[in-house]
């Protein structure tokens, strides 16, 4: 019922947004601890010592949001080269689900045949029918590739945009598979022929296929070179922001790539400034990675047959005592000119994420690590001695409570009229209760009388 509610707690209206303001305020608050998180800790190589703040680790990675779009449009341009050399044509797809699932109708209005659908099982369905569609594909030995991206509508029901690449022969086949596993489900509901499923074919004089695909990928990273989200009529930075918490909300996979090597060997070659390959195709390999040319790379994949398998290691975990986690060490390559397999290592030294060390100022005092102050006052009263043990005041006293607890050593206070402050303090006090004792009992004399 809570993920229903995410889906349909929405204002009348057409623009959605997405995602409910509760949603939104949940992930502007996880925005912020993040980046507070990110500006308290730091990373140590534990082999050289070298100390680098963890904010400008993460600017410099992937999960900075401009970082990831051009990473994401540099790997689609790369496998448009790659298929364009091979004389392949683009389809550009749009899947999306049966009415029932959609809880609001474009104009905003409730839909009454909505079945209470939560976006992630929506998302499940179009992942069912693409599986089915490829796997007939597969069976009839139709090779496709390409990206998939996931958008949300207004009422955060999810569709798909497809970008495929395909032998010309083969473009009728994916096409009439595909649509009729789309249309399986509710297939004579009105406007199911017009709306679940379409298809554009790309023509390249007219146009790059990546441009097809870079205004959904933008809008679903940064909202970068998008000026009015046509659906929300928020901005495309603002709109981005909702697509991403959409996404983390209902757990969604954004984007993903099928019919082309993992990227992970491509990342992990592109560590490495300098490499004494052991092969003409793992040199090949290397100098396409760092040329940051991924159509090539997928050339020389393909030509040289190069395989490759990420190794991993056992480290000591960074969480938890006595735990045993694996760690990324380097790649197990494989060439048609290698007798065996080859283990490049990408990986040599160790960093550690550790909390950044503040160095208080001349005359300052360094922060609390808790909002606790764990250092007790002195135990004047006695509270915490056993017997045998004295006071600062020297008196003795006896086992409180029958418990046979002490309290930590700890010097006396340097301030010498402590003790004395005390004392005329205790004078004050006896000396307000025998006037409270003689005023009571002249009262109580003067009623007596």
């Amino acid at each position: 019922m809570l993920e229903l509610r995410k889906a349909i707690e929405f204002p009348e209206g057409k623009a959605g947004r997405y995602v409910s303001e509760k949603t939104m305020a949940r992930a502007m608050q996880n925005r912020t601890r993040v980046a507070a998180v990110l500006a308290s800790m730091q990373v140590v190589n534990q082999c050289t010592g070298e100390v680098i703040p963890l904010e400008e680790v993460a600017a410099a990675s992937l999960s900075n949001p401009a970082n990831r779009r051009k990473a994401m449009m540099a790997r689609i341009r790369g496998v448009e080269e790659f298929t364009k050399a091979r004389e392949e044509v683009a389809l550009f797809l749009t899947i999306t689900c049966p009415s029932r699932m959609h809880a609001r109708h474009f104009t905003g209005a409730a839909n009454p045949a909505y079945d209470g659908t939560s976006p992630r099982d929506a998302q499940a369905h179009l992942n069912r029918v693409w599986r089915l569609a490829t796997r007939k594909l597969s069976n009839a030995g139709v090779g496709i590739s390409g990206v998939r991206v996931v958008e949300p509508h207004h009422d955060a029901c999810p569709h798909w945009h497809v970008l495929v690449f395909v032998r010309p022969e083969d473009a009728s086949k994916v096409t009439a598979a595909i649509q009729a596993y789309a249309l399986a489900d509710s297939p004579d509901e009105p406007g199911a022929d017009e709306h679940r499923f379409k298809v554009e074919h790309i023509d390249p004089k007219r146009g790059s296929a990546v441009g097809y695909v870079a205004k959904y990928v933008s809008k679903s990273i940064d909202g970068e070179g998008v000026d009015v989200d046509d659906e929300t009529g928020d901005t495309g930075a603002d709109a981005a922001q909702r697509v991403v918490a959409w996404a983390r909300a209902w757990g969604i996979r954004q984007f993903q790539f099928f019919g082309v090597p993992p990227i992970t060997p491509t990342r992990e070659l592109y560590r490495l400034k300098e490499f004494d390959a052991p092969s003409q195709a793992l040199k090949a390999a290397h100098d396409a990675t760092r040329s940051n040319n991924y159509g090539q790379w997928l050339h020389v994949v393909d030509a040289f047959e190069i395989a490759f398998k990420p190794v991993y290691v056992e480290r000591d975990s960074a969480r938890y005592p006595d735990e045993v986690t694996k760690g990324l060490r380097g790649l197990l390559g494989v060439a048609v000119d290698l007798e065996a397999g080859v283990e490049i290592t990408t990986r040599v030294d160790e960093w550690r994420i550790e909390p950044r060390k503040s160095e208080a100022q001349s005359g300052d005092l360094s922060p609390p690590w808790t909002r606790f102050n764990n250092c007790a006052p002195i135990d004047f009263k006695g509270n915490f001695q056993t017997k045998g043990q004295t006071t600062l005041q020297g008196m003795e006293l006896g086992d409180v409570g029958g418990g046979n607890r002490s309290a930590p050593h700890r010097a006396p206070l340097p301030s010498a009229g402590r003790t004395d402050w005390r004392s005329e303090r205790g004078e004050h006090m006896q000396f307000a209760v025998a006037r409270k004792n003689t005023a009571l009992t002249g009262q109580a004399g003067g009623v007596n009388a």
